[in-house]
């Protein structure tokens, strides 16, 4: 069953596998009360807005509801509390704002590097580190294609300030072509279940084939802790195979843990195999 994130507040936050929502204004916690049956299974911004659009009681809040699909950002906005800060590759910030729109409008930049959202009024931070995927990536189960987009010259774009250094992420790259981002703890198999953590998070499920059940339906578990990878096999009825770089391969017992380093490579059976990379 697919969940979705919720941030409740003055500025209510919906966070689902493919869409971001952001409201603001009066009324905005009841509106995100009535998205809750909607953003978990959205697969895009045009979903959410008229869905949005259909809660006529909730005309007077405001909204900004994001997607990102590799480097590129889709966005719909409502209103005049909400104000977008993109940050683009080319160092230069562009800020987008639907106050002076009649209805709603649409905001599309390509190449990218992370988007805020601010209250407007308050000249505070609502939600920051919106980032995008590389292209081929996928985090959770959505994957990330690659798309092209223009920006709406309807709205202002001013220069700001350089963007941020680039950070890493790990990732796993599988040998049927797959590629997943490590941005949360992901539990991995033919058929896998995942329960929350101690803290609440939710784990991503990744699932592979595996004709001769080679592969146990929860197999492993790959998560991060500062800024290391770990491997825990979660008790598989055939264990792990773990092959460092240059070293010899060897088997995790069910229920045994591992830390992981860029190159390894993770065998599970049944011919799938991923290894572990890093992604700018």
């Amino acid at each position: 069953m697919r969940q979705c994130q919720f941030v409740a507040g003055m500025h209510p936050i919906l966070t689902g596998e493919h869409v971001v929502v952001m409201l603001a204004g009066e009324q905005s916690e009841a509106l995100a009360a009535a998205l809750v049956g909607v953003v978990p299974t959205a697969t895009s911004v045009d979903e959410v807005t008229v869905a949005i659009e259909a809660q006529r009681a909730f005309a007077a809040v405001d909204f900004v509801v994001a997607q990102f699909v590799g480097p590129v950002m889709v966005a719909r906005m409502r209103g005049a509390h909400l104000v977008l800060l993109v940050e683009r590759a080319d160092g230069l910030v562009a800020t987008y704002t639907a106050a002076k729109a009649p209805a709603t409008v649409e905001v599309s930049e390509l190449d990218f590097t992370s988007v805020r959202v601010l209250d407007a009024a308050a000249g505070s931070t609502i939600h920051d580190g919106l980032t995008p995927l590389p292209v081929g990536w996928q985090a959770g189960s959505a994957i990330v294609y690659n798309v092209g987009a223009t920006t709406d010259s309807s709205l202002h774009a001013d220069p700001v300030v350089p963007a941020p250094a680039e950070s890493t992420t790990p990732g796993l790259e599988f040998s049927d072509g797959r590629r997943l981002i490590v941005d949360r703890p992901v539990v991995i198999g033919r058929k896998p279940h995942a329960d929350p953590s101690p803290t609440g998070e939710m784990p991503a499920v990744f699932t592979v084939t595996s004709p001769e059940r080679a592969i146990s339906r929860t197999h492993l578990r790959i998560s991060t802790r500062d800024g290391r990878v770990f491997l825990e096999d979660l008790n598989s009825t055939n264990g792990t195979e773990v092959q460092p770089a240059d070293q010899p391969v060897f088997l995790l017992e069910p229920g045994q843990s591992a830390i992981l380093e860029d190159g390894m490579v993770v065998t599970i059976g049944d011919q799938v195999a991923f290894k572990v990379v890093t992604v700018p």
